[in-house]
């Protein structure tokens, strides 16, 4: 190549890489805190920016050097970190964490082209699968470092090019009729995403009737779970229990969706879900600890260990228990729909909870501790009715003639999975409260009001956001009885349904989800 244009493209990256510089100072100077929108936006330019730069780097290397593109990318891909894997009929690629789809630019090639250069490299050095009908499973696992306003969207996410480089080597389509592709997010020690491959046959089945759909895990798969990790699915997948024999019927089935989507929820918000990561609090022997330092979930399978005592919650429509430095929580999930409470047998079993860990269990940690409520829902229509209703023969007497002093209300996505981890940390409930404060005034303990702050003319503030059922009530029936005025402090995607229901007592202010 001429060596004035090897100049000129050397001065082209010596100008970006000045502003690469200026951005990084920008970042350095900005106060993230106050402006998370600003930052993300200057730190997404400088990445797209390196990234560019890299792009620039390489095609230089190609064209005035001796050294091979396809040589030079697979250096590139051990860089990256990208790997391949292969076992027991899975397929495993490791790559960096995706971009926004949004923000791709050059950085899709920057990082694709490295992928099919280690995909080729790999094809050459072992056998690869070929899949015709397949599962895909995304797995996308962030710092647990990171602020939860870090995590994106599945659908915002640069996937679909990454897929298509990787079907050209083990997939006969990936289109919908061939591929079935799902997202998790995971919190790790460090930013990647892990992209599995496997076939329907043996590892996952589905099952249609009665009008529902669902997948079950085949026997091989199964196997696979059990050789890996048995102290971790043998209590799930071995003997006649109903997640290793799955019955048929529509009301069973639903329930254990329900169950699943709970460890989900819980999973999400760092969690411990797996019996090899807790302390199992509810063996027949007793507790192997006296406190729990980190949250952990126990399904209500799991709280049966106790054995013969359990009989009394028979009927219970929980999904478990949820064991936190916070509190203890029995844990509900109705999807869809208003749950159809035993008002008996959930008395029952707030009541041998209540005795069991606080009491007994746990009572180094928990012993003035009261039982409270937590019930997920697919949207907020739910806790929706549960207000409008009150008056009505439906009324739902459980959550509000005073049986919980605390029933939160979380929502099976990424709002709920964000107020579940923030529920499980008092320390940073207590600094949202105290930013909260800022601008009211303490509360008055005389005032026959359920309220945690007072505004400048002296009416009640309630902090909201947590969706508190019986406090949320307490708070409104109060303010009717007192023909008095309020404030209810919410995040935005909460106002409309609570406006809904108090919108004549109650005034709003509402922190931002997305810039809390």
């Amino acid at each position: 190549m001429d060596r004035k244009i090897i100049s000129r493209r050397i001065a082209d990256i010596q100008n970006s890489l000045s502003r690469l510089n200026n951005n990084i100072c920008a970042m350095d100077s900005l106060d993230i805190q106050r402006y998370p929108e600003n930052y993300e936006t200057m730190s997404t330019e400088a990445a797209l920016r390196a990234e560019g730069i890299a792009c620039q780097l390489r095609n230089l290397l190609y064209a005035s050097t001796s050294v091979s593109k396809a040589e030079y990318l697979v250096q590139a891909g051990e860089v990256h970190g990208i790997e391949i894997l292969y076992e027991n009929g899975i397929l495993e690629v490791i790559l960096p964490r995706l971009l926004p789809k949004k923000k791709m630019r050059q950085s899709s090639l920057f990082l694709l082209d490295p992928l099919h250069a280690v995909l080729g490299q790999y094809a050459k050095e072992h056998p690869m699968p070929h899949f015709r009908e397949c599962v895909v499973c995304i797995s996308h696992v962030y710092d647990h470092e990171l602020p939860d306003w870090c995590l994106l969207d599945y659908d915002n996410l640069q996937q679909k090019q990454i897929l298509d480089a990787i079907a050209l080597y083990v997939m006969a389509d990936d289109s919908g009729l061939l591929c079935d592709a799902y997202n998790t997010t995971e919190l790790g020690d460090k930013d990647c995403t892990h992209i599995y491959i496997m076939e329907k046959d043996g590892l996952l089945k589905t099952y249609y009737k009665d009008k529902l759909r669902g997948y079950r895990l085949g026997q091989r798969a199964k196997r696979i779970l059990l050789e890996r990790q048995p102290e971790r699915f043998s209590f799930y997948l071995t003997g006649n229990v109903e997640t290793n024999r799955i019955k048929s019927e529509v009301p069973r089935r639903i329930r254990l969706h329900r169950v699943a989507e709970t460890y989900v929820a819980m999973q999400n918000a760092g969690i411990a879900v797996f019996r090899d990561e807790k302390p199992l609090v509810f063996s027949p022997g007793g507790s192997p600890v006296a406190r729990l330092d980190s949250p952990a979930f126990y399904s209500s399978r799991e709280v049966k260990e106790m054995g013969i005592e359990t009989v009394k919650i028979r009927g219970s429509r929980m999904t478990g228990v949820l064991l936190a430095p916070s509190g203890v929580f029995i844990s509900y999930n109705g999807g869809s729909h208003m749950l159809k409470w035993d008002y008996r047998a959930e008395q029952r079993a707030q009541a041998l909870l209540q005795m069991v860990v606080c009491h007994q269990r746990l009572s180094a940690q928990h012993a003035s501790t009261c039982v409270s409520g937590l019930l997920f829902g697919n949207d907020l229509e739910p806790f929706y009715r549960i207000f409008a209703d009150s008056d009505t023969e439906s009324r739902c007497f459980f959550l509000l003639d005073g049986n919980y002093e605390h029933f939160y209300y979380l929502t099976n996505d990424h709002y709920g999975d964000t107020l579940l981890k923030l529920l499980c940390s008092p320390e940073n409930t207590a600094e949202l409260g105290h930013m909260l404060m800022q601008g009211f005034y303490p509360k008055d303990t005389g005032l026959p009001i359920e309220h945690d702050a007072l505004d400048q003319n002296g009416n009640p503030v309630l902090f909201g956001y947590f969706l508190d059922i019986p406090r949320i009530n307490r708070f409104h029936t109060a303010l009717q009885l007192q023909e008095r005025t309020g404030t209810l402090i919410c995040f935005d995607f909460q106002k409309e349904v609570l406006h809904r229901f108090c919108g004549g007592q109650v005034g709003f202010s509402t922190i931002s989800f997305e810039n809390r």
